[in-house]
């Protein structure tokens, strides 16, 4: 763990993102106020000793809706990343490793994928399924798994041509014990960079779907949504637009810096 905090980058993404993740936790079991709880004679009002932030166009409290969004970000950003590259890493070992027709074939299918465009596969696929959590946590998978299947065939390329990968072929032992024991760890390096931009990449897109209507509904409270309503009180209370746009803003810097940290981690030690 020294080896990782050593480097500056990665030791600023992880603090910001631990504390993030703290926020979460506590939201879990406690909030300053109900989340949905609408307080009538509490509309619009600024930041007071009952609601730290104020409270939102309906009267609830902002601190707490923010802190309980937490909990969709993390869900949004950790289930994408957990389901693309699942089926990426998939489609790459296989691609890679067997190559031939199924090469052929699974990468001719990933880069049709990929022709795409990501905005436009989310709006439609949200559009076709309805809007809530599990439609815009799958939507945003769909748009990631072709990354990870062209890196991991990348890597499995080069490493399915070392000795001791030929060395286990020669005696026999199973494939899907030489993908599994030796292949995969090799490669783990390079999807944890790439699955830190994509867990930030996960949270602007569902901040860019929510503000367009189409992410996380109300009640359910993420921060896209939060800043989608508070865009138009930005003059009555400011701090209702401000605190959500900065913990997607320390979200993503975060995770990008955790990510470049641990590129220049793997390269200097010759495993990127």
């Amino acid at each position: 763990m020294k080896r990782y905090f050593s480097n500056r980058n990665f030791a600023i993404g992880a603090t910001i993102v631990l504390l993030l993740f703290l926020m979460m936790i506590i939201s879990i079991v406690w909030t300053p106020n109900s989340p949905n709880r609408i307080h009538d004679d509490h509309i619009l009002e600024g930041p007071s000793g009952r609601f730290l932030l104020g409270t939102d166009y309906l009267g609830r409290d902002i601190l707490s809706r923010v802190m309980i969004a937490s909990q969709t970000a993390f869900i949004i950003g950790g289930g994408t990343l957990i389901i693309s590259s699942i089926i990426g890493v998939a489609i790459g070992l296989m691609s890679g490793y067997f190559g031939g027709w199924l090469d052929e074939f699974l990468m001719r299918f990933v880069d049709a994928w990929m022709t795409i465009p990501g905005t436009i596969m989310v709006i439609v696929f949200v559009a076709a399924f309805g809007r809530g959590m599990i439609q815009t946590l799958i939507a945003i998978s769909l748009t990631g798994f072709a990354n990870f299947a062209k890196i991991t065939r990348s890597k499995v390329l080069s490493l399915k041509e070392s000795d001791h990968i030929l060395w286990d072929s020669a005696i026999g032992v199973k494939k899907s014990r030489i993908i599994v024991k030796h292949i995969l760890p090799d490669v783990m390096p390079t999807l944890l960079v790439v699955g830190a931009l994509r867990f930030s990449s996960a949270i602007l897109t569902e901040a860019a779907l929510s503000y367009l209507g189409l992410g996380i509904q109300p009640p359910d409270a993420s921060w896209g949504n939060i800043l989608t309503r508070a865009q138009s009180y930005i003059l009555t209370n400011w701090l209702y637009a401000f605190i959500p746009g900065l913990l997607i803003t320390l979200m993503v810097i975060g995770f990008n810096l955790i990510s470049d940290g641990l590129n220049k981690i793997y390269s200097e030690e010759g495993a990127y």
